[in-house]
């Protein structure tokens, strides 16, 4: 239920916004544009206290990353306008530099944190209104861990939802571990929540070390057909 609510909030900013995409530009007009292709970067701005921006997320009691980890605030409270501030705190959130979507359209809302002994885990879920090299807005869950500075450890992208893309995430046996599954269709399926078609699938783990550094190990890639909407 809790993806519902996000998926919902993204499919208000699609029916809000019109794409300012400058696909040509970027010398890509596909589908091998959307969002999962990308790389990331950090972004370059002064450092903030991370003290006070770690207090943006709620500590999660069981301790360890599991499916129910990227429940955001926002969600849990039922409010809409809990976001991460951009402008104090850009220094400790990740940017995705290939899909070069503008910076003022980044939108960041806290998940939850988990404290370790030498390290901190991140859940953040971002928000993309437009972009310059898909045709659609998207969301995508990060994971993030800092040393207790606040510097920078490791990062990742866990999965990304959109009109043409989904995400299932679920808990295994293994502590601090996901098994994902991205689902990524053509851009035949845009503004659709309700098809049948011929995606992409991409099965992998992530798992965060004792040490901080974060492993994606990629275990099946293959084609099939998938209905949607899956687990929403």
């Amino acid at each position: 239920m809790e993806k519902i609510f996000t998926a919902i909030v993204c499919l208000i900013s699609l029916l809000g916004y019109a794409s300012a995409c400058n696909a040509e530009a970027a010398g890509c007009n596909d589908a091998s544009c959307a969002p999962a292709n990308c790389k990331v970067d950090t972004l370059n701005s002064q450092s903030n206290d991370f003290n006070s921006f770690i207090t943006q997320f709620d500590l999660y009691e069981k301790g360890f990353i599991d499916k129910n980890f990227f429940n955001t605030r926002r969600e849990r409270a039922g409010e809409m306008h809990i976001e991460i501030s951009k402008s104090k705190y850009s220094s400790f959130i990740p940017y995705d530099s290939t899909c070069n979507c503008k910076r003022e359209e980044l939108y960041y809302h806290p998940c939850y944190k988990i404290e370790n002994s030498g390290f901190h885990i991140v859940g953040i879920n971002g928000f993309c209104d437009f972009t310059a090299t898909a045709a659609f807005p998207y969301c995508a869950e990060l994971l993030i861990t800092y040393d207790k500075s606040g510097n920078i450890i490791d990062f990742i992208i866990v999965g990304y939802y959109s009109d043409i893309e989904h995400c299932a995430i679920e808990t295994t046996e293994n502590d601090n571990e996901l098994k994902v599954t991205q689902y990524s269709f053509n851009n035949e399926g845009l503004y659709s929540r309700a098809y049948s078609g011929v995606c992409k699938i991409s099965e992998y783990t992530i798992k965060v070390n004792s040490n901080g550094i974060i492993d994606k190990n990629t275990t099946r890639e293959y084609t099939g057909n998938v209905t949607l909407p899956l687990d929403w």
